[in-house]
């Protein structure tokens, strides 16, 4: 223990003080005494955030390896649950900017721990910081946090349950499918670009922005032909020597409908590729439009968030294969 005492007077005054308190033998509990080994508040949240980040990234990689991995379970529900324990541990006066912090680790975790790519965690953070945003306001809009309504973070949780439910059943989800068309007059005749497309594509020209964050690659571009039957390929640098192999499934003047009969890219762990159409029209003897268009299926919950973002990263491949074309 720890004995604090003030003496006004003199050192010898203190000392015939000090000398009559033992012989006075004032029991122990008159002193104060401190406890060096109490936990504090500040060391109890600590302590609580990291219990929550330890749970929450078990849940993520438990529910990546299950049946909810492409549902609103994991990129909506998951986050909000983690947004509500947060504020369980944090002081009053700094739960948003806690919900946030712990957020960020946890996105953290997922890539170091976990080893989710970078473009997986760069598309998911978004929607996770908006619905981790969202049960944040919620929170503070119930009322500031302390030890008297601090459960009050638990109601939400009904809340974060329902926004869950997308995707996880057939009748709870939302139509898939996608396309996405990019047009270009060529200063070419009909029949040079009919050519051209018949030839091996050229990757030479630079990727758009966004499919330089991380998506894989194109490498080289196998096979010729429009030819019904004829089968095209396309080589990625991501998993290495992936493809994806289309076949020539229709044709007429001016169209031909390559579908995908093979696809070892990671990009069907986003979504799945389904077909590429070509259309070509004849604008003058030396122009003629061409529209390339590419069908998907989205893969991934809650569509408001995916399916836009999907489809202009179709988009985005899409144009690329414009450039790609040899005259």
């Amino acid at each position: 223990f720890r004995l604090k005492f003030k003496y006004p007077g003199s050192p010898a005054q203190m000392w015939v003080g000090l000398k009559s308190l033992v012989e006075t033998r004032v029991p122990c509990n008159t002193f104060h005494m401190e406890n060096p080994r109490k936990i504090s508040a500040t060391q109890w949240g600590w302590v609580g955030l990291i219990l929550v980040l330890t749970v929450a990234t078990l849940a993520w990689d438990l529910t990546r390896k299950s049946e909810f991995s492409e549902t609103s379970a994991l990129f909506v529900g998951l986050p909000a649950l983690l947004a509500i324990a947060l504020s369980l541990t944090a002081p009053a006066a700094s739960t948003t900017g806690t919900i946030f912090k712990g957020t960020t680790i946890f996105l953290l975790l997922t890539g170091l721990v976990l080893k989710e790519g970078f473009i997986c965690i760069l598309m998911m953070s978004p929607i996770i910081y908006a619905i981790v945003g969202l049960f944040a306001w919620l929170i503070r809009f119930v009322g500031k946090l302390d030890q008297k309504n601090r459960l009050r973070s638990i109601l939400f949780v009904p809340l974060a349950l329902i926004f869950s439910l997308e995707g996880t059943k057939g009748f709870l989800s939302f139509p898939t499918a996608g396309t996405a068309t990019a047009s270009q007059v060529f200063d070419v005749s009909p029949s040079q670009l009919e050519a051209a497309l018949a030839r091996k594509l050229s990757f030479d020209a630079p990727l758009p922005i966004f499919l330089r964050l991380g998506f894989p690659r194109p490498i080289q571009s196998i096979g010729e032909g429009l030819k019904l039957g004829d089968q095209r390929s396309i080589e990625f640098n991501m998993p290495e020597h992936s493809i994806a192999r289309f076949k020539i499934t229709a044709r007429a003047p001016g169209f031909a409908r390559m579908t995908l009969i093979e696809n070892t890219t990671v990009v069907t762990m986003w979504l799945d590729l389904q077909a590429a159409e070509l259309r070509w029209t004849k604008i003058s003897a030396t122009q003629t439009r061409l529209d390339w268009t590419l069908e998907f299926n989205r893969k991934l919950a809650p569509a408001w968030y995916f399916q836009p973002l999907q489809t202009f990263g179709v988009s985005q491949a899409a144009n690329y294969l414009l450039k790609t074309l040899v005259f």
